[in-house]
């Protein structure tokens, strides 16, 4: 049980996998355990991470995913999992048991060399004394860093969905107060890429239709994504969404329904991704509902789940567009302003801010405010006009931290 319990521990945080990557995959008394730890091993000395989403990857390279049990297993383990700060609790146990199945079969071993009168009776004595010694065994190597040259690293050319403002492999930020259309936003972009067509600022550019998943908490499918794509002359055939994840409950031996999570539930995207060749673009509305269990407060776990999405992103080329809202506090700086930690904004390599025009409420300003990938681009307005977008052709000269200094001049506070 404990095997069971470490290998599920390493799903939830991958960041212990540096703490079991001495642990001998032998000590483990089942053979599919055994075959979880090497995965998990091969990855982290590869300088892999090893989420839930890279383990089955690696298993299913190995031809055992399915045989273990596939995704339902991963979500198993994983629900089995206790406490996860207990697993340096967990290693010596795990060794000392191993080290009675040992000595058990030596026992059985040292029992026939009694019977044998050949054998001088020191002989025996000396194999006892061995046997019982490797209750103690079980040196820790010294962790080791994984270090590999830059001249080893192949060139990818950066690409990009909407030139100049969605990369492609990438996380992006789409952030702005409710109520100002983030959602037809995201509509809009879902449905240029499910027809191939241009943007608003780039009709001309050429790209291929392609396909689109969509998270979305807030909204119904029925009676407002569907419609708002239709408006928008989406190719439906070409848009996707996650109604949630089913899975067995062992203790009622019934199904249950919950929300997808990304720090679990990723290997159910990469199985999409994986049959989906033309897969471009992944909508995320709004990512805080899609967190689970991690603390969209501390820096290090939304790194942490956030991780794999990227890595995920760049192995199959699509865009990661998650939508956030924006918190009460004030700030000079329009990318403090997303809700939640500040490793959201970190780790997306573009954050747009949308904003509603001070001088006229029906306008809305889509305005940069981080761009790590290229010089940072003009801002864009559109309205809501019959249930869809309608793009202003000019570009809008202004930043998300100008309109934060307007707006702040406006409401009263000094320039300072």
């Amino acid at each position: 049980v404990h095997g069971k319990w470490l290998i599920g521990a390493v799903i939830q945080n991958p960041e212990l996998a540096a703490q079991v990557d001495d642990l001998d995959p032998e000590d483990l008394s089942q053979h599919d355990q055994r075959t979880w730890l090497r995965a998990i091993q091969t990855l982290y000395r590869a300088g892999r991470r090893p989420d839930s989403l890279t383990i089955a990857e690696q298993l299913t390279a190995e031809g055992t995913f399915e045989d273990l049990g596939g995704v339902h297993q991963v979500m198993q383990l994983v629900a089995d999992a206790p406490y996860i700060a207990h697993i340096d609790e967990w290693k010596p146990l795990i060794r000392k048991a191993a080290a009675r199945r040992r000595l058990d079969s030596e026992t059985l071993a040292i029992g026939q060399m009694i019977n044998d009168p050949t054998i001088p009776t020191a002989t025996i004595k000396q194999r006892l004394l061995d046997a019982a010694s490797q209750l103690d065994e079980g040196l820790d190597p010294t962790p080791h860093a994984v270090i590999r040259s830059i001249a080893d690293v192949a060139s990818i050319p950066l690409e990009w969905l909407w030139p100049g403002r969605i990369p492609l492999g990438k996380i992006c930020q789409v952030a702005g107060d409710p109520g100002l259309g983030k959602s037809f936003l995201t509509v809009d972009i879902a449905a240029r890429v499910s027809r191939g067509d241009g943007w608003p600022d780039n009709p001309l550019f050429s790209q291929s239709p392609g396909s689109v998943m969509i998270f979305n908490s807030e909204d119904d499918i029925a009676d407002t994504i569907r419609p708002r794509l239709e408006s928008a002359s989406a190719c439906l055939e070409k848009i996707f969404f996650v109604e949630g994840v089913v899975s067995f409950d062992a203790k009622t031996n019934k199904k249950r329904s919950r929300q997808f999570s990304l720090d679990v539930d990723l290997p159910y995207l990469a199985k999409w991704l994986a049959e989906t060749s033309d897969a471009r673009l992944i909508i995320i509305d709004p990512i805080s509902a899609y967190c689970g269990s991690t603390d969209t407060h501390r820096n290090s776990d939304v790194r942490a789940m956030l991780s794999p999405v990227a890595d995920l992103a760049a192995r199959h080329r699509v865009a990661v567009v998650c939508v956030n809202h924006l918190s009460k506090g004030g700030g000079t700086k329009a990318v403090y302003r997303s809700m939640g930690s500040l490793a959201f904004a970190a780790a997306a390599r573009a954050v747009w801010s949308v904003n509603r025009d001070l001088d006229d409420s029906e306008r809305r300003l889509l305005l940069p405010a981080k761009m790590n990938l290229c010089k940072e681009t003009s801002g864009m307005a559109y309205r809501i006009v019959d249930s869809r977008l309608a793009w202003e052709p000019s570009p809008v000269q202004m930043t998300a931290d100008d309109y934060l200094y307007q707006e702040f001049a406006r409401s009263g506070e000094s320039d300072d």
